[in-house]
């Protein structure tokens, strides 16, 4: 479900309920606004709470969004409403040009508008054959290009595969074991709460920048301090140990969920009616979202990851030099960095009034402009490395304290 605005707590204290047919009625006009672009008129029935987080400038952004993936709006099929204690939810299903939409109205006591969801229910045709191709070619980059990357420094620099698999092994537990839990942990208990306030959203937004970065690059620093404690440490053992933390960042959050959804996207048609019919519901959902996507679009992750890698190569150079130079301020640079990194290319774009698309183009060519900054970071670490070797300088015994 893509989850455009949730000011629904739910409030254990019995509420009476408004009459099921006219908030249907409430619900199905506040559509037809939605559709004939009367975004103010739309507005002016939220509460509180809706104003803040979805003004008329941003709820237009959002119709957009649909109109651009799904098409023309065409008509509203249907509308029944789900009493939830002191809020009633109406499910409106809502016909468009490429898919079946529900739009979820859920009211207060007071009949005010309090929260908007919107989920795809049935794709109508298939998804293109470019956008098919485009996934395909994606997922396929976004798996061998690090490892091609790795390839390239063991081949140039002869330096051995066991510090990719450090790289590896070091996102795995810091990221995938103990991060991402928390975070899940998090978001179950505390994230309606979370995605009803604007500025709780902007905090929370900071706080992930900030994990991400903490947990990374501290893992890097104990990779390097107390997994290769007696290796060298030099610009090529950098090179590699980055390229296996940026690699399986690809291969398992990118790349694995691209190829589940090609192989979703192309074998749906052929065993739709074969299926039970929760899995095809679940399934049909997955299509439909698809399925009035651009042609173009997977491949902004191969682009991403292009950059990405190269990130997080330099990243395991910054953390090197609190060996190389003995000075622990490199650590909190790197976390700063990183930090930064998720603030101006995830969250910034993502709060722009802006259709969903245009987010993430903005948010794409950020990457880019990061990832030139990286490849500058790369070859000026590896100029100062060739400096400090001509004049006779080793880098200290053992990290400071």
């Amino acid at each position: 479900m893509f989850a455009l605005v949730a000011a629904l707590l739910l409030s254990g204290s019995a509420a009476a309920q408004q009459p099921e047919d006219e908030l249907e009625q409430r619900a199905r006009q506040f559509v037809e606004l939605l559709a004939q672009g009367r975004f103010e008129d739309a507005a002016a029935s939220y509460d509180a709470t809706m104003l803040r987080v979805l003004p008329p400038a941003k709820l237009s952004a959002v119709w957009e969004d649909v109109l651009q993936q799904y098409g023309a709006f065409q008509q509203i099929v249907e509308a029944h409403s789900a009493p939830a204690n002191a809020y009633t939810a109406v499910n409106v299903h809502v016909q468009f040009e490429k898919a079946l939409l529900n739009f979820r109205v859920v009211f207060d006591k007071d009949q005010r508008v309090a929260g908007l969801f919107y989920t795809p229910l049935e794709p109508v045709g298939k998804v293109s054959a470019g956008f098919l191709a485009s996934l395909a070619f994606s997922a396929f980059f976004v798996v061998v290009y690090p490892l091609a990357l790795a390839f390239w420094i063991w081949r140039r620099y002869r330096v051995s595969w066991r510090f990719f698999a450090y790289g590896l092994g070091v996102f795995i537990i810091f990221q995938l074991l103990m991060r991402i839990p928390m975070v899940q942990l998090i978001q179950a208990l505390f994230g309606a709460q979370i995605r009803s306030s604007t500025w709780l959203t902007g905090a929370w937004m900071a706080l992930l920048a900030f994990t991400a970065g903490l947990f990374e690059e501290c893992g890097r620093y104990v990779g390097y301090r107390w997994i290769m404690p007696k290796d060298p440490k030099t610009w090529k053992v950098g090179m590699m140990y980055g390229a296996g933390h940026g690699g399986i960042e690809s291969i398992v959050l990118v790349g694995l969920t691209q190829i589940t959804l090609l192989a979703t996207l192309t074998l749906y048609p052929v065993i739709a009616d074969f299926l039970p019919e929760t899995l095809r519901g679940l399934l049909a959902t997955q299509v439909a979202a698809m399925v009035g996507s651009p042609a173009w679009l997977p491949l902004l992750a191969a682009w991403e990851r292009l950059w990405t890698v190269l990130f997080h190569m330099t990243m395991s150079l910054v953390v090197l030099q609190v060996f190389r130079r003995g000075r622990l301020s490199w650590l909190w640079l790197a976390i700063g960095l990183h930090t930064l990194l998720n603030l101006v290319v995830v969250a910034l774009p993502s709060l722009a009034p802006l259709p969903r698309q245009s987010q993430q183009l903005l948010s794409e060519a950020l990457a880019g402009l990061v990832g030139l900054l990286s490849v500058y970071g790369i070859w000026w670490f590896k100029r100062e490395e060739d400096r400090a070797a001509l004049a006779g300088l080793s880098a200290p015994s053992a990290p400071p304290e």
